[in-house]
């Protein structure tokens, strides 16, 4: 995962004429990155397609604390008594894929949720 970009359309020679743009023909002679064949997605597969998925990281017990505590200093901030009402709701996630990853921004680590979909041909 990562360190990949894939660039994809129906127009074959769409793909090739960017694949000889100048600055991708300089990226890979200075071997800052590697260019692949232009290939053909097989037609009998099944579609997929890769999400972010957010809502992951709430269900591990560190993000949960972590919203109770933000929760808990916002109520005091407007002057209220904190009392959480939890209710537990079983949700079925899926497989999934963490990749770590931190912020150029700011410098926190953070997890990245991953997750393949199937995608009904309509």
């Amino acid at each position: 995962m990562g360190n990949q970009i894939a660039f994809v359309s129906t127009d074959k020679e769409q793909l090739t004429y960017l694949s000889q743009q100048s600055y991708f023909e300089m990226m890979a002679h200075d071997k800052l990155f590697d260019l692949s064949k232009i290939l053909e997605v097989p037609t009998e597969q099944n579609e997929v397609m890769f999400v972010r998925n957010q809502s992951v990281a709430k269900a591990f017990v560190g993000e949960k604390q972590r919203r109770l505590k933000r929760a808990k200093k916002r109520a005091e901030a407007r002057g209220e008594v904190y009392n959480p009402e939890y209710k537990f709701e079983a949700k079925d996630i899926g497989y999934f894929h963490s990749i770590p990853v931190s912020s150029k921004a700011n410098g926190q680590s953070f997890l990245l949720h991953i997750q393949k979909l199937k995608i009904s041909m309509l």
